[in-house]
């Protein structure tokens, strides 16, 4: 009977992890905030493109955009891994 209360199988689920399992989770919140910077970055290329004028601000602009797609490719290619 004590091995079917829900505090049982909580501690039981938290007492299963492994330090293998607490490194993938670190290293998706890591990968995650990384996305979430290549995001900043192409904002604030667009912000910067809008103060400056130039040629290069559409190159700028692409290669910021091309970075947030790796970061995002990684970010959902760590999912499937991890």
């Amino acid at each position: 009977m004590f091995l079917d209360t829900p505090f049982f199988r909580l501690t039981e689920w938290i007492l299963s992890f492994t330090v293998w399992d607490l490194v993938k989770l670190l290293m998706l919140l890591v990968i995650t905030m990384y996305a979430v910077f290549a995001w900043v970055i192409v904002r604030q290329v667009e912000l910067m493109g809008e103060v400056m004028d130039g040629n290069i601000n559409p190159v700028l602009k692409l290669l910021a955009f091309l970075h947030l797609i790796a970061a995002v490719g990684l970010l959902f290619l760590a999912l499937i891994i991890l």
